[in-house]
């Protein structure tokens, strides 16, 4: 795909301003806000009869990685949790195992 000089110079911006973008997205949370904000959404996985979810952090600086897996750990609702196999995002996603 060939892109336009307005394309390239929008990929550029988006690029340039990722890492601010990431810090304003997502503050410093506490652990209680990340166990709320995991507990959310979890049950209805549970009620529907998923037995895993994948949850994609993306590659990036491993920031999100990391509050995904603090989010995870300890969570009553959560068996395990792993990297996904290369075929499911790799090191960018996370495979949490429901209880």
């Amino acid at each position: 795909m060939t892109y336009t000089p307005e394309m390239l110079a929008n990929i550029k911006t988006v690029e340039a301003t990722r890492q601010q973008r990431l810090g304003q997205t997502f503050p410093s949370m506490s652990m209680d806000d990340r166990q709320k904000l995991l507990n959310a959404f979890h049950p209805d996985y549970i009620k529907a009869g998923f037995r895993e979810v994948r949850i994609i952090h993306g590659k990036g600086t491993g920031m999100l990685r990391s509050l995904v897996h603090a989010c995870l750990q300890g969570n009553p609702l959560i068996q395990r949790f792993y990297q996904a196999p290369p075929e499911a995002g790799g090191w960018g996603a996370t495979i949490a195992v429901l209880r």
